[in-house]
């Protein structure tokens, strides 16, 4: 028990180590002085000693081997459990932040822009957006945050945003507050620069492919493609964003909307398979033969919250009316969502007139770490109802409909390099540590208990 609470007081100091020690020696000499001085032998109180010196040696032994042997990528683990019980118990970012820093694992990360205006009109009212980075790791770390603070940003320029998933894996997760600020910036100043975009009023009819179990379907907007990626009903992870690598007339989206715990990533089958769609998919310029007819809608579920598997973007509905299609792409701001969403809300769909229905979910992690055991969130559907999700869509796409006027769309690139991330590599060497911290925690428990044990019945 010694063992146990010196280890756990230990890492719940954290950064505040110097200032925590004193009391805890205090405590444990005042706790230890009580208990002697009512015990009948003195032999007792030797032995309660020896236990408590053995429990504090086990666990002082434990943080320094955590701390300046089993490091990851040169930060101490140790360090790094504090950080992040800080973050999750008591939602200090800080310490985390200050290791994050030091990570010195770069890339580029892509954020794709779809200004959207009315006909005629001079500035945007809707912006779809399409990063590859990844809103994660979880809870209000990293880039879990930022698709909110860039949608907070728009809005108080008066642009709505929605945001569709790119190519994105944990590997894209940004790590540092200063790169997710430079991109909150990077985003708002490209949205509102007129200069900077070229506006275009005609849209094509929806083309659908399929390759194996991977299907899609390809639009055309103004000057930018899409094509909304999904391996449903089969379960689906994060598409990796090489799978993006040299698509430079296209923008791919990760669609997210099948679920299963089955699966924990895409197998080589399925990454062969979208690669191959995506080939396809370059080679296709769909005919642009409408104007583009937008309506937008956004709503959210009362009574419902983070814990629940949505998030504060609720849920998003853009409708396009083509000669021939009326297309529905609904966003729900969640971490993935289980199969029947999607298909149950295409269903409720269908019965508006939209017979081109997509639904994909942001991945978003702020509902990720809230709740211990399991997988630690709930994809949307487990918690919230396939029904109740689909007749709110139903209810934002009418709302949609109703909204439609001709639009201009003007397509933007922006690429943001240098950006901190936590890369394969971090996490590779995380597991390994991860699993001899937790040999090492089992072995020194046992040998603290049994020396303790052993030297008491000496003493005694």
């Amino acid at each position: 028990s010694t063992f146990l609470r010196v280890i756990i007081y230990l890492a719940l100091a954290g950064e505040r180590l110097k200032a925590a020690a004193p009391f805890l020696i205090i405590s444990m000499i005042a706790e230890l002085a009580s208990a002697a001085a009512f015990l009948s032998k003195i032999t007792y109180g030797l032995a309660m000693s020896a236990a408590y010196l053995v429990g504090c040696s086990a666990a002082l032994l434990l943080a320094l081997l955590l701390d300046k042997v089993l490091s990851i990528n040169g930060v101490s683990s140790f360090r790094l459990i504090s950080a992040s019980l800080a973050l999750l118990l008591d939602e200090r970012r800080e310490w985390l932040e200050s290791i994050a820093e030091k990570l010195d694992d770069e890339r580029a990360i892509r954020v794709d822009l779809i200004a959207l205006r009315e006909k005629g009109g001079e500035r945007p009212e809707l912006v779809i957006i399409v990063p590859t980075f990844h809103p994660g790791p979880f809870r209000s770390f990293g880039s879990s945050r930022l698709m909110y603070q860039i949608a907070e940003k728009l809005r108080s320029k008066g642009v709505e945003a929605v945001f569709f998933k790119g190519l994105s894996n944990h590997e894209t997760n940004i790590v540092s507050p200063d790169d997710c600020a430079r991109i909150v910036e990077g985003v708002s100043s490209a949205t509102m620069d007129n200069d900077g975009l070229e506006y275009h009023g005609l849209m094509s009819e929806p083309v659908f492919l399929q390759n194996g179990e991977a299907k899609s379907m390809l639009i055309s907007i103004g000057n930018a493609k899409l094509i909304f990626l999904t391996m449903h009903p089969r379960g689906m992870e994060d598409i990796p964003p090489t799978l993006g690598d040299g698509l430079n007339d296209i923008i791919p989206v990760d669609c997210h909307n099948s679920f299963s715990d089955s699966v924990k990533e895409l197998d080589e089958k399925s990454l062969s398979d979208i690669a191959s769609m995506l080939r396809e998919a370059m080679k296709i310029s769909p005919p642009q033969s409408s104007p583009i007819m937008l309506g937008y809608a956004r709503g959210y579920l009362e009574g419902r919250s983070l814990e629940d598997g949505l998030g504060g973007l609720g849920i998003s509905a853009i409708v396009l009316k083509t000669k021939h299609n009326s297309i529905a792409l609904v966003a729900l701001d969640g971490n993935n969502c289980l199969p029947e969403v999607r298909s149950k809300i295409a269903e409720e769909l269908g019965r508006l007139g939209l017979n081109a229905v997509e639904v994909m979910t942001t991945d978003t992690h702020v509902v990720n770490g809230l709740r211990f055991g399991g997988r630690g969130y709930h994809p949307l559907g487990e918690v919230i109802s396939a029904e109740e999700l689909a007749e709110k869509a139903r209810e934002i796409s009418e709302k949609a409909l109703n909204s439609l006027k001709p639009v201009e769309a003007a397509w933007r690139r922006l690429r943001f390099e240098g950006v901190k991330v936590t890369s394969s590599k971090f996490f590779q060497t995380a597991a390994s540590r991860t699993s001899q911290g937790i040999k090492a925690f089992l072995g020194l428990l046992i040998a603290s208990a049994v020396l303790g044990a052993l030297l008491s019945l000496v003493v005694i």
